[in-house]
Order: C-alpha cells, then sequence, then structure tokens
C-alpha cells in the first residue's frame, strides 16, 4: 500500500505581520487564500474611519475615493457607497419638500 505524502502550504504573508485566512467553500476543491480587502476592520480602523468622515469637504472625497476607486476593504467600500446613497436620497427630499 502507498501513502500519499500530506502537502502542506503556508498562508502568503500579509502586510501588518497578518497571515492570510484560508476559506473553503462547502464544494471547493482546494483552499483560497483570502486577501487583505476580504478581512473585516477592526474597530480601531472603523474609529479611524468615522473621524476622518467627520472632517468637512474632506468626507465627501473620501467618501467618493473608497466608493468607487479603491481596491481596498470591502466593507469599508460598501459603507461609503451605502452612505452615498443616503445622503442622495436625502438632498432629493430635501428639493422636492422645499418646493411645496
Amino acid at each position: 500500500m502507498t501513502t500519499i505524502p500530506e502537502q502542506r502550504h503556508s498562508p502568503e504573508e500579509l502586510p501588518g505581520n497578518r497571515r492570510a485566512r484560508i476559506a473553503i467553500a462547502p464544494n471547493a476543491e482546494f483552499a483560497q487564500p483570502v486577501g487583505r480587502a476580504d478581512l473585516p476592520l477592526s474597530v480601531g480602523d472603523w474609529l479611524i474611519t468615522l473621524i476622518v468622515l467627520a472632517i468637512p469637504i474632506l468626507n465627501i472625497v473620501l467618501y467618493l475615493y473608497w466608493a468607487f476607486f479603491s481596491n481596498g476593504n470591502k466593507g469599508r467600500v460598501n459603507f461609503c457607497r451605502a452612505s452615498l446613497i443616503l445622503m442622495l436620497v436625502g438632498l432629493f427630499l430635501v428639493a422636492v419638500l422645499s418646493l411645496h
């Protein structure tokens, strides 16, 4: 009987000395490393994000950058896109209600 040696692959090193997590889909034939953009933001990252977004004028620029031009964290991208949609809805409602 021949045994096949187990193959071990170390995850890729990511910036900040974080190791990539391995995501295994239910029917996956092999494991895929998860990149930095897929990892959730830490509490400190969210605090910095919210503080920076509280600065007038800079917040609009960063909302647009993170929503459409960034390959960064998916959670931050979705947060900025949702915030921009809410801002547009609010501006539309203010415009409509101010006409009456």
